[in-house]
């Protein structure tokens, strides 16, 4: 693969993998019924601006005049972030959480009651399409850094 190939897949890549931050990570499932999605911003909540970051430092090509390592370290964070959130989906105990309470024991009470609640009924976020984009997205920049770095 050459030097503008390689720019190109780790483009596309980080392209594909911000884009993903606007489609369905996960999907609420009770045994074989599906119900409410996350988007990745929504699931990542704070970490959607990381990844961007991420997705931007490894994918533009002059982040490599910086440094040589720079595009493929953040490729590298980048296909982590999204594994990290591949392996531990977010909980649903917050889809059936009620008012937030002030008192922090209250809170803990009331967040057991959820987690409980939830395993009871077998409610559980699973992966859906938009965070395996993501993975193949993050794959694709980490590739394609890596070959760049050997044409440097």
């Amino acid at each position: 693969m050459n030097r503008s190939n390689a720019h190109g897949l780790a483009g596309g890549g980080a392209l594909l993998t911000a884009f993903s931050l606007v489609t369905p990570w996960y999907v609420l499932e009770a045994g074989n019924a599906t119900g409410l999605g996350k988007m990745g911003a929504q699931a990542l909540g704070g970490f959607a601006l990381l990844v961007l970051a991420l997705a931007v430092a490894a994918g533009w090509s002059l982040t490599a005049r910086v440094h040589p390592w720079a595009p493929p370290l953040a490729a590298t964070a980048l296909a982590l972030v999204v594994l990290a959130k591949i392996v531990s989906p977010p909980g649903a105990a917050g889809v059936l959480a009620g008012a937030q309470a002030d008192d922090p024991l209250q809170a803990q009470h009331t967040g057991s009651f959820g987690d409980a609640l939830a395993n009871g009924l077998g409610l559980h976020y699973a992966p859906t399409w938009g965070i395996w984009l993501a993975a193949m997205g993050a794959g694709a920049t980490l590739a394609g850094t890596i070959a760049a770095l050997r044409h440097a």
